[in-house]
């Protein structure tokens, strides 16, 4: 059998049809059966990167995630302080409609166990680390007043994309208004008043958005 010699542009390939596909048709209706025909690759290439639809559905999120990765393009942001980019990054990232689709074509995964466990390794492993400078900018500005950075970000980012996620808990729009305004009241204690009115808004348009239509 001839090597593949660019198994990651393969990969890419295979995400950005999958991408495309999961958010025309839905996690549900797209088979991997459709996913081959339209790469128009065999089904054991497809199968040799991804053992399960649910796989790839997992990688076809962080790909989306990483394409259009808000932590990064703050950084740009230089007439921004610490406490700004971290709002700037909030907002960016619940307005973002590759985003909005792809929660909404995850949402039937967000019963299993397995993915909610991967949710919190990724919160853990991938978000929190990228939050830490900012919230260590916004303590060197004067933006913000937080004692413990790490522990800071490790709550903010676990109730954020955890506790107050719509796909793991079923909640009306006023009661994820309210867990939004507690995680505000809660970062507004530990020293980080990062959720305004501003970025509250934004987040409730998000839930609006992310509700099956």
């Amino acid at each position: 059998m001839a090597r593949n010699k660019y198994p990651e542009q393969t990969v890419e390939k295979i995400l950005e049809v999958s991408l495309k596909l999961f958010s025309e048709k839905g996690y549900e209706k797209t088979t991997m059966q459709d996913i081959v025909n339209a790469l128009g690759m065999s089904k054991g290439a497809i199968y040799h990167h991804f053992k399960s639809k649910e796989e790839l559905v997992d990688a076809v999120s962080t790909y989306s995630f990483m394409k259009r990765n808000s932590f990064v393009d703050v950084y740009e942001l230089k007439h921004l302080n610490g406490l700004q980019k971290l709002r700037w990054v909030l907002m960016n990232e619940f307005s973002n409609t590759e985003k909005q689709e792809v929660d909404r074509f995850t949402a039937p995964l967000a019963v299993e166990p397995n993915f909610m466990m991967k949710m919190i390794q990724d919160t853990i492993t991938h978000s929190v680390p990228m939050l830490i400078p900012m919230i260590e900018e916004s303590k060197q500005d004067g933006s913000s007043q937080v004692e413990d950075v790490q522990m800071t970000a490790e709550i903010f980012m676990v109730l954020a994309n955890v506790w107050a996620n719509p796909l793991f808990w079923e909640m009306s729009e006023e009661q994820f208004a309210y867990k939004v305004k507690t995680i505000g009241k809660i970062l507004d204690t530990l020293g980080l008043p990062v959720i305004n009115e501003e970025v509250k808004q934004t987040m409730i348009e998000y839930y609006k958005n992310i509700l099956p239509k």
